[in-house]
């Protein structure tokens, strides 16, 4: 898919915007319409988020995926 424009900081804002609007009980719906993203983009943030706290949201480069069992 297309990468989103922005900075870095900007699109880990974003990403923190997003799933602080999911913790207030709005669906992944209405958070991925807000943000102008697919819904699959919203649940991958809502997951990385569960699995690592505000760190998993942070910018970096992609290492690949972390095996979800360690």
């Amino acid at each position: 898919g297309m990468r989103p424009s922005g900075s870095a900081a900007e699109l880990e804002a974003r990403r923190l915007r997003a799933v602080s609007l999911l913790a207030e009980g709005l669906s992944i719906a209405e958070v991925a319409r807000r943000f102008g993203v697919d819904r699959s983009c919203v649940k991958r943030w809502k997951r990385a988020m569960a699995a690592g706290g505000v760190e998993a949201l942070a910018a970096r480069p992609n290492l690949g995926r972390r095996p979800l069992l360690s």
